[in-house]
């Protein structure tokens, strides 16, 4: 059945976003199960109606959102959200039960927290007590059965008891500060760093100790606001997440010196013993949940380091 040109339609919005997400049709097609020339005809379809171009467009592949194309995308990604948490609350059985879940303090987590949101307030039924604190901790409290779930950030090289789980999110640790400097400009790196037992902390020294180059602690802290402020004050240079890139951060990369660091992951991990049917469910939950948003974060992160 064509699209009515005179309506806009959920299928209208979500090759829209394919094609954002995805850079190109080929590709949002291949994410829909529809082809090139359907995605093409949708998205024509949803600027007819809107009366505006949303993207440009170049050899088939999307460069850039127009000014209408990003604040429409929100709206997009809001609405669609919304639709696929009610047709998943009557598609399965409610949650039920109490969990124990651990997120981690030392992560970008408001994506995690409104995924968090929105499960308990679809299961009128399930009592999350939710605790934060640093990646390092939640471990050990996973270790002494503190935990039902916990969101732990890791670095994806790393391996041990209890690697597996649901990942979320994996992004490239950077270097990174207010201003371009060389490694060179320093005889001692001075790094603006998470407390001990953070993954972020323990690749830069690894990946310092590697080209023997001397560093020291310039500020410490175990906010992740924090920080990102101290970054941007010049106290230091910090490795950071791409999506926790602030604007005016400058990335410092191989042709300033700075060695290569791991990529890092977010996973839900959940406890064997106890509630774990309930805990995989939540888990898997929350991480579909967290997903497009999360793209939405790294998309504008890139641009801003462009």
């Amino acid at each position: 059945m064509a699209d009515d040109p005179r309506r806009l339609t959920l299928e209208q919005m979500r090759a829209f976003l394919a094609v954002v997400e995805d850079g190109g049709f080929h590709h949002a097609g291949t994410r829909l199960h529809r082809s090139q020339a359907a995605i093409t005809h949708r998205l024509q379809a949803l600027e007819e109606v809107l009366q505006c171009q949303l993207v440009i467009r170049r050899q088939g592949r999307v460069t850039r959102l127009t000014e209408a194309g990003q604040r429409f995308l929100h709206h997009a990604r809001d609405v669609l959200d919304r639709v696929d948490a009610a047709m998943d609350s009557v598609r399965r059985d409610e949650f039920k039960g109490k969990l124990r879940v651990g997120v981690p303090d030392d992560f970008a987590i408001e994506h995690l927290i409104q995924a968090v949101r929105r499960c308990v307030a679809s299961n009128m039924r399930l009592q999350l007590d939710v605790v934060s604190d640093l990646s390092a901790r939640l471990s050990r409290m996973m270790e002494e059965n503190a935990l039902d779930l916990a969101f732990i950030k890791r670095l994806c090289r790393s391996r041990g008891p209890g690697r597996g789980g649901v990942r979320i999110v994996v992004e490239p640790l950077l270097w990174v500060a207010d201003r371009e400097v060389a490694l060179a400009d320093f005889d001692e790196v001075p790094l603006v760093v998470f407390s001990e037992g953070c993954v972020y902390r323990e690749a830069a020294a690894t990946a310092l100790a590697r080209i023997r180059k001397p560093w020291r602690a310039s500020y410490s802290s175990t906010s992740y606001e924090t920080v990102r402020r101290a970054v941007s004050a010049g106290l230091g240079v910090g490795i950071l997440p791409r999506s926790a890139l602030a604007p005016g951060h400058c990335i410092l990369d191989a042709q300033r010196g700075f060695p290569p660091l791991p990529e890092m992951e977010l996973t839900a991990v959940v406890a064997p013993h106890g509630q774990h049917r309930l805990a995989s469910q939540v888990a898997a939950y929350i991480a579909r949940t967290c997903a497009t948003p999360w793209k939405e974060t790294l998309g504008e992160a890139r641009g801003r380091a462009a």
